[in-house]
């Protein structure tokens, strides 16, 4: 008698604490779907992960010719930017708003677009929020809020003269969103753009050893659809007007951003365009080495309006 009872007893304490465990396990999934909520709200993996904003050094300058700007976002954020004057034969060409990369600072970055005003086109380019001398945070929603305030700067600072836009990596992306949405764009250079924020995540995650099934799960997870390079390829431009000329310039070895997906841009975009493929380049760089001139006249023929060459046809991809 004394043996059954143990025995019930026995039986009796696992069940509370296969209980209590499974409490807790319930508890925990609940508390790992709640922060996993506020992350996806908080757009929070984009937010610390795609943008990579370094400190000035306190020896950086701008160039000599470079005027200082400083403006503000939408939302009341100060902003820092440099005017560049293209200097004799600007008065020709158009304004270019420059857009750069996910990292450094315009002193960091003027390696990759100091061509522009070199070529004679007069060069606006900003420090997102977070980044160089502006101030805040950057987030997906803030930068676009910063490239149209910096387009309202840029058009202030030379009235009356058209309007192009070019921009590289991050900022490519930011020149396809903006295009899409501000009317008076004459021109727009997307120079390596990625498709949205998701899959250069997920393309990122493969490259580093993710398994094929884990990285697009984990993209799911944790980067939410939102403000996206190739929705706005494929809308129809700001109150439906139609999108200006586009031109998609992609470093066939581009490591850091796949050749597809600036194929895909382009063959997506609803307005005219082009692709040129550099071959043997990787990201950036393209007004330098042995196929600088093919760069050159390509871009200089999209902002002058003019039909240039396409290289390539550009490819349908779903």
């Amino acid at each position: 008698m004394s043996q059954t009872k143990r025995k019930s007893g026995a039986s009796g304490g696992v069940g509370k604490g296969a209980g209590r465990a499974l409490a807790l396990l319930g508890l925990l999934a609940l508390a790992a779907a709640l922060a996993l909520a506020v992350l996806r709200r908080d757009d929070w993996v984009v937010s610390q992960c795609y943008f990579a904003p370094w400190p000035v050094p306190a020896q950086a300058a701008p160039p000599p010719t470079a005027r200082l700007v400083a403006f503000h976002s939408a939302d009341g954020t100060g902003l820092s930017g440099w005017f560049v004057p293209g200097g004799e034969g600007s008065g020709s060409k158009p304004l270019v708003l420059y857009l750069h990369g996910n990292a450094g600072n315009l002193d960091d970055q003027w390696g990759q677009f100091s061509f522009l005003p070199r070529w004679g086109y007069d060069t606006f380019a900003l420090d997102y929020r977070g980044f160089g001398y502006s101030l805040g945070s950057p987030s997906r929603t803030g930068l676009l809020e910063d490239c149209q305030a910096a387009l309202a700067q840029a058009r202030s600072l030379d009235p009356g003269k058209p309007c192009a836009v070019v921009g590289f990596s991050m900022g490519a992306a930011y020149a396809l969103m903006l295009a899409a949405r501000q009317g008076g764009i004459s021109a727009v250079a997307a120079l390596a753009p990625f498709t949205d924020f998701r899959s250069i995540g997920v393309w990122n995650l493969e490259k580093m050893g993710f398994p094929g099934w884990a990285a697009p799960c984990l993209g799911w997870l944790l980067v939410p659809r939102g403000l996206e390079p190739i929705r706005s390829a494929l809308s129809r431009g700001p109150e439906d007007r139609g999108l200006p000329p586009l031109l998609v310039v992609q470093g066939a070895a581009d490591g850091t951003i796949p050749l597809w997906m600036g194929e895909k841009i382009a063959g997506s975009w609803k307005g005219p365009k082009s692709l040129l493929v550099m071959p043997g380049y990787g990201h950036g760089d393209y007004f330098k080495g042995p196929r600088a001139g093919e760069f050159r006249g390509a871009l200089e023929s999209l902002l002058s309006k003019t039909p240039y060459y396409m290289e390539r046809e550009i490819p349908s991809r779903g």
